[in-house]
Formats: structure tokens, C-alpha cells, sequence
């Protein structure tokens, strides 16, 4: 991992402090880690969490500019920005090798629900075909499997990546993806053939994507035959 440049996308949530335990790797296996923060994130940790420079990405005007202010009170103006845009109109991606991400994932017709920030798009997998399309050569991405993971797979192949290794895991639906109007986004994606869930869990991936000049196979229809088992 020596010299290699990682940027690494930190939303809100619990999996937060596992971030924490992935930076720290990177940066002992001589990886140059730069991490973004979203104002979310910042509730479980703070950016002296983080070694390195933190850049932030706000879109509120005035939550950004309560941010800045957070920032000079408790003197990170050298550690942290916050930047009044978003993470795509940024040219940080251009100086990195790999980019990993959880994204929101929340399939709906629009962000009216309980958590508009984890809003999808309309088959859950919009931001994540973003991330796919900044050009990196690996992206590494937790995928859903009632969010189009079929879609993905296939834009990513049409990109120029394979599938270089993943994992997968069980969940359970919470709080958010049982919203009425997320489960029956769901509903209708799974009529559609886009969504693979059973009464109790649907199936959460992590997914190294690799260009595929520079990976050695692909993984990919063995990974849709698990995605798609239900």
C-alpha cells in the first residue's frame, strides 16, 4: 500500500468507528489517507479522530458557515476545511487512486423521507454509479441487495472495472429502509427484478471494483448469483 492515495468518504452511523480501525491501517501500511467528513460523521467522531487533513462538504450555506465557526472556535483551521459544495463538484477524486464509500443506498421516488440524506435515487444505486464514474482505479463500495445490485454491477463492467473481490453479510431492516414509503420502493424494484431481499434480511456487500487492466479476474457474475439468491 506504500504510496498509494486513498480517499475515503465518512458518513453518519454506528460503522463510523470502524473507519477509524481502516484509516489507521492504511496509514501504518504507508498509504497516503485523506478522509471527508460529512457533518453526520461528525457526530460519532471528530477529525482529530483522523491523522492527516479532513476536508468537509456541506451544502446548507448556513450549516456551513456554523461549521466554519465550530472549526476556528476549537482551533482546526490547519487539520479541517469545510467546503460550501458538493463532493462531486470537487476536484479532490483527481489525485486519488482509490475511493471508498458507503453510500446512501435508500431506494424512493424522491428525498421526502425520514433521512433524505440517505436518499439512493429512485433504484438506490445513483451515488454510487457517481463514485464509479469519477475514474479511480479501485473503488471499494458497500452495495445493497435490494438496491439494483444487478444495475451496479453491469455500469461498473460497462466502466471498465471487474469485480476484484467482495464480501457479504446479512441485515436486517432497520429504522429507515422500513419506512413505508423505502419499502415500497423496494417492493416495486423487486417486482421489476432490481431487488433481492427475503421477509427478514436483505444482503449488504463490500465490493472492490478494480479497474480491469489492473486486476487479475473478475468476480462478478459470482457475485450477482449470491446478490440474487432470494
Amino acid at each position: 500500500m506504500k504510496g498509494r492515495r486513498i480517499l475515503i468518504g465518512v458518513s453518519g452511523g454506528i460503522a463510523t468507528y470502524k473507519v477509524c480501525e481502516v484509516v489507521s491501517t492504511l496509514a501504518k501500511a504507508g498509504a497516503e489517507v485523506k478522509a471527508i467528513l460529512t457533518d453526520a460523521a461528525g457526530e460519532f467522531v471528530t477529525p482529530l479522530t483522523f491523522d492527516g487533513k479532513i476536508e468537509g462538504f456541506e451544502l446548507n450555506k448556513v450549516a456551513c458557515k456554523i461549521a466554519e465557526s465550530q472549526i476556528k472556535e476549537y482551533e482546526l483551521s490547519e487539520q479541517y476545511t469545510v467546503n460550501n459544495c458538493s463532493f462531486f463538484d470537487s476536484p479532490l477524486y483527481e489525485s486519488a487512486d482509490c475511493v471508498i464509500s458507503n453510500p446512501p443506498y435508500l431506494p424512493a421516488v424522491d428525498d421526502k423521507i425520514y433521512q433524505p440524506l440517505l436518499h439512493g435515487g429512485s433504484d438506490g444505486c445513483t451515488i454510487a454509479k457517481k463514485l464509479l464514474s469519477l475514474g479511480c482505479d479501485e473503488v471499494l463500495l458497500m452495495v445493497s441487495s435490494y438496491s439494483n445490485p444487478v444495475g451496479l454491477i453491469d455500469y461498473a463492467l460497462a466502466r471498465g472495472y471487474s469485480v476484484a473481490n467482495f464480501e457479504i453479510a446479512p441485515l436486517n431492516f432497520g429504522y429507515y429502509s422500513s419506512e413505508p414509503k423505502v419499502k415500497s420502493a423496494i417492493a416495486t424494484l423487486r417486482e421489476q427484478g432490481m431487488a433481492f431481499y427475503s421477509e427478514n434480511i436483505y444482503l449488504l456487500a463490500g465490493v472492490l471494483f478494480k479497474k480491469q487492466q489492473k486486476s487479475q479476474r473478475d468476480l462478478s457474475i459470482e457475485l450477482i448469483q449470491l446478490m440474487t439468491a432470494f
